[in-house]
């Protein structure tokens, strides 16, 4: 058994970064059949083909040094520990440990800064929670909008790290 280093957190829905490992095998009959585990797939070619299992025939009873490309995408959040299975007719079976965290975005809040009932004339700051940039539904783009009509103000909010969420409305 080996194990490759955890790919970290990776929002649910997204692909992390590859990982890759080698194996190979001799005195084989069959071929062997590598198969990826819930959330994470695997290829012979860096960047594309992924798949949930492939085969690699030998030449002779041997498969020379082969590399395989590994990546994680998370359906849903939470700690993801699995394996990469490596099984041929008549073999050990091998199995690499993978692990990876799906993440979900956090949906920003707004915070008003007084009450959010005004008569005419009156006003309320709208501040959403932090992020990288905003945008609220009456199109202003920065943290803290002053509005001085009624109505539902929502707020989508970027975190520069690859998470947009947006506000539940505030009236």
């Amino acid at each position: 058994t080996a194990s490759l280093p955890s790919v970290g957190d990776v929002l649910v829905g997204s692909t992390s970064a590859e990982q890759s490992y080698s194996f190979e095998g001799s005195n084989l009959t069959d071929p062997i059949v590598v198969t990826a585990q819930t959330d994470y797939e695997v290829s012979l070619t860096s960047g594309s083909g992924f798949t949930t299992s492939f085969s690699v025939a030998p030449t002779s009873g041997t498969v020379a040094t082969t590399t395989v490309f590994v990546h994680y995408k998370p359906t849903s959040a939470g700690l993801n520990s699995n394996s990469i299975n490596h099984t041929s007719t008549g073999a050990t079976p091998v199995t690499v440990t993978v692990s990876g965290t799906g993440t979900t975005c956090s949906s920003p809040t707004i915070t008003p800064g007084g009450p959010t009932s005004f008569c005419t004339g009156g006003s309320v700051v709208l501040t959403s929670s932090a992020g990288a940039s905003y945008l609220w539904s009456n199109s202003e783009t920065t943290q803290s909008i002053t509005v001085s009509s009624s109505g539902s103000y929502t707020v989508t909010v970027d975190d520069g790290a690859g998470c947009t969420a947006t506000s539940s409305p505030t009236v």
